[in-house]
């Protein structure tokens, strides 16, 4: 049989695969070796044996992020595989795993691989914001705990943890089994503990010192677990101590590819989709547009018009919009109007930079001063058709106009009836 039609599924299959690749075409073991990987599937022979060497029993998670050094001119891609005792979406939901400490800037690409959004600015911080993100997942995966995504009940623990001595670098959690609530916080070691024990007595609460390097930062803060229910404080105590024993390694110990190689993990490849492109920043004008914002990969532009508005227009325009953000329509029209009034409030100081405008004709366009409401429906429509008139003489055609145009029109017809 061919090498060609090999298929190996396992590392010594794709150890024995290599040697025959290196006969054939008379390449390095290691050489050999990447291209048996690929032919199995995997991006190299590192992967594999992330994927292969491990358990039987335990799920890989992959987590990768991307940096750029500026400094050193230098940019590439870091890769760290985990073990997990089920897979991630049984740990934490797609939706709860940016509610995690050390995971609000990740996303699910896949069912085992977390992406980091945004480029970093080096090598190193990217190390350790994946030993960070896998410090939270390996958290919820032996406790079971999840992060809370309720803002009332985020709030309402914020309140009852106030006045705990020494409060700093908190999460929030629940649990599934008991629907019971978990605060945690990891201050630096500088410490009373005695007046912390008191207050949580005070308050009938149980509190559990950590032995586990914790969530935030390791060596440098000690991670504290609160509960009201004794039998979860310890049967968190019990996971958390068998946790203690797998600790991260300190030096890095994942895969470093080139900035603009992409990653799909093996649910990915078996899923059949392609992964989805990362949005990255645009340059140059285009169809009358220019980009803004986004400086770094993971990030997407936003579009204003390439020509500046006259300045007198937008001192017509912001007082209208100012005027229609407090005339009490329904709270879609108010949104849409005020997000059109941030907008345009944006396009301002960048076509008006330095003392082009004053402070005053600032302060006088789209935020600063307060002007009445316009109160009836009628008059309301009308305002919006004149905002839109004025943009359209001001700016000339393109895309960013013809959407702020677009929504102002919409809201004009529907408090129009």
């Amino acid at each position: 049989m061919s090498t060609v039609d090999i298929r190996p599924s396992t590392l010594d299959g794709i150890k024995r695969l290599a040697n025959a690749i290196k006969r054939e075409r008379n390449l390095k073991h290691h050489e050999a070796l990447e291209l048996a990987a690929q032919r199995a599937g995997f991006q190299n022979f590192r992967h594999a044996e992330h994927q292969l060497a491990g358990p039987s029993n335990r799920h890989a998670l992959y987590l990768s992020a991307f940096w750029a050094d500026r400094q050193l001119r230098t940019r590439g891609r870091e890769t760290l595989t985990i073990w997990l005792p089920k897979p991630l979406f049984e740990i934490a939901s797609a939706r709860e795993i940016p509610h995690a400490r050390n995971l609000g800037w990740f996303r699910a690409e896949a069912e085992d691989h977390l992406e980091r959004r945004v480029d970093l600015d080096s090598q190193g911080e990217a190390h350790d914001k994946l030993y960070a993100a896998a410090r939270a997942v390996l958290f919820m995966a032996a406790t079971g705990l999840r992060p809370i995504r309720n803002l009332k009940t985020l709030e309402s623990m914020t309140r009852r943890f106030d006045g705990l001595p020494g409060r700093d670098h908190s999460s929030e959690w629940f649990d599934p089994e008991t629907e019971a609530w978990v605060y945690m916080d990891e201050p630096y070691q500088k410490l009373e503990l005695s007046e912390r024990g008191q207050w949580v007595a005070a308050k009938k609460l149980h509190m559990i010192q950590l032995q586990w390097e914790g969530i935030y930062v390791p060596g440098h803060s000690i991670p504290f677990l609160f509960c009201k229910d004794a039998a979860l404080a310890q049967r968190l105590d019990r996971q958390l101590r068998r946790l203690q024993a797998r600790r991260l390694m300190p030096r890095w110990n994942g895969d470093s590819e080139p900035y603009f190689s992409e990653f799909e993990s093996p649910m990915r490849k078996a899923s059949g989709k392609s992964r989805r492109k990362r949005p990255m920043p645009s340059y140059g004008e285009r169809m009358g547009a220019v980009p803004y914002g986004a400086r770094k990969g993971g990030e997407k532009s936003r579009w204003r018009p390439a020509r500046r508005m006259p300045l007198d227009l937008h001192l017509t325009v912001g007082p209208l919009l100012s005027s229609l953000c407090v005339s009490g329509m329904l709270r879609a029209h108010t949104s849409a109007i005020g997000e059109v009034r941030t907008t345009l409030d944006d396009w301002l100081q960048m076509e008006y930079p330095g003392d082009e405008m004053t402070s005053e004709q600032f302060h006088s366009a789209y935020y600063g001063h307060r002007y009445a409401p316009i109160a009836k429906p009628q008059d309301q429509a009308a305002a919006l058709l004149e905002v839109v008139q004025r943009l359209e003489d001001g700016y000339l055609d393109c895309k960013p106009r013809r959407d702020m145009v677009k929504k102002l029109r919409a809201v004009a017809a529907a408090v129009a009836g």
